[in-house]
């Protein structure tokens, strides 16, 4: 079957460019994707659509579509973007994914049920597995530096318990933690390739992420699980459901991904 692929392709990867090269990675034999930008008219060879980001997509896309399954993953709150496209999409897909049924609670619009599959982020845990190492020291935050996030909560949690932490990442926030005049045993390194992830996760002890506001999934967490961490966390992960319902699944992403795409349109 040949896919029409709409994803927003960003300067960083975060998450959902992260999952999105990984299920490209794991695509199964039956499937042909093709790359479609916001600014092109697909093929008309295409048989069905997987929509991820789409920011950059309007409501001309609806009549591209036709009469074909669309299939729409939801990264984020989905907040940005054509309204009327996001209207279409939550009426008229064949199948809607979401990371955690936590996300699909916090969802704004209202959408059916019944066509709703949940989907864990694309995390190589075996990576972080090996990175773990058996002696381990300090706490560290990693990721994205907005305060929603977390990182301004988990400086305080440094600053009360009187513990060191070492801040990765970029974002928002950065040029002000970048700025600020921290305690020495509170170190800001910045941003760092996601490759090294794995070595700063697998050397830390715990690992600090106390976000503001629902994250949707939140793989950093499953991240550090995976590479050892003691976790200091609180209940604003969606990736908290699996651990408590389907552990196991957490390593069955691209089958998840793949299954119900295939059980969708074909």
């Amino acid at each position: 079957m040949k896919i029409g692929w709409l994803a927003d392709g960003v300067g960083t990867p975060y998450g959902a460019e992260l999952d999105c090269s990984a299920w490209l990675e794991q695509k199964p034999d039956w499937a042909e994707v093709v790359h479609c930008p916001a600014w092109k008219r697909p093929p008309a060879d295409v048989e069905a659509f997987v929509v991820h980001n789409c920011v950059r997509y309007d409501s001309r896309w609806i009549g591209a579509f036709g009469d074909r399954p669309v299939v729409k993953f939801v990264h984020d709150a989905w907040i940005t973007g054509s309204p009327v496209l996001r209207r279409w999409l939550l009426d008229n897909c064949s199948l809607l994914m979401f990371y955690s049924p936590t996300q699909f609670e916090e969802l704004a619009y209202s959408c059916d049920a019944g066509k709703v599959v949940y989907v864990p982020a694309a995390v190589d845990l075996q990576r972080f597995r090996d990175a773990a190492l058996p002696s381990r020291w300090g706490n560290v935050f990693v990721g994205r530096l907005d305060p929603a996030k977390g990182v301004t909560a988990a400086i305080d949690w440094a600053l009360v318990n009187g513990e060191p932490l070492d801040i990765y990442g970029d974002g928002p926030a950065a040029g002000h933690i970048g700025r600020d005049s921290l305690p020495g045993g509170i170190r800001f390194w910045g941003r760092v390739d996601y490759g090294a992830v794995p070595g700063i996760l697998g050397g830390a002890k715990r690992f600090i992420f106390l976000p503001l506001v629902q994250e949707h999934y939140g793989r950093v967490f499953v991240e550090a699980w995976a590479a050892g961490c003691e976790l200091v966390v609180n209940g604003a992960i969606g990736a908290l459901w699996w651990m408590e319902h389907d552990r196991d699944g957490i390593a069955r992403s691209g089958e998840l991904f793949w299954g119900g795409i295939k059980e969708a349109l074909c």
